[in-house]
C-alpha cells in the first residue's frame, strides 16, 4: 500500500491521542510505555490499556518510536495505513461531519 498519511492532520493522531482505544500492549511493553511517560491504566476485563493522555512518543504528529526496536508490537501491526488505522480514520472523518 503506497499511501501518504499526516496523523495529524489527517485524523489529528486519534489512535496516539484517543482516551477510548484499549493497547495490548505486554507487561514488558506497558513497562516501557510507563517509563517513557505514558499515563496508562490497566483494564483487566478487556485485558488492555488506556492511555490517559497522549503518547509520549508522538512527536509534530508522528510516531518518533515507529520502526524502532522497541516499538510495542501492537502499535507495528496497527500502523499508519493499515486497517484498523484506515478505519478509525474513517470513523473519525465521520463523526467531524456530523458535529
Amino acid at each position: 500500500m503506497n499511501i501518504e498519511l499526516d496523523c495529524l492532520r489527517d485524523c489529528n493522531a486519534w489512535c496516539c491521542t484517543s482516551r477510548t482505544l484499549i493497547f495490548d500492549f505486554t507487561r514488558k511493553e506497558a513497562r516501557f510505555m510507563k517509563d517513557s511517560g505514558a499515563d496508562l491504566t490497566h483494564d483487566p476485563v478487556k485485558k488492555g490499556y488506556y492511555m490517559n493522555k497522549d503518547c509520549p512518543f508522538l512527536k509534530d504528529g508522528r510516531c518518533d518510536l515507529h520502526g524502532k526496536k522497541n516499538q510495542p508490537m501492537c502499535c507495528e501491526v496497527n500502523k499508519a495505513g493499515g486497517e484498523l488505522c484506515l478505519f478509525l480514520r474513517s470513523r473519525v472523518f465521520k463523526q467531524r461531519e456530523i458535529e
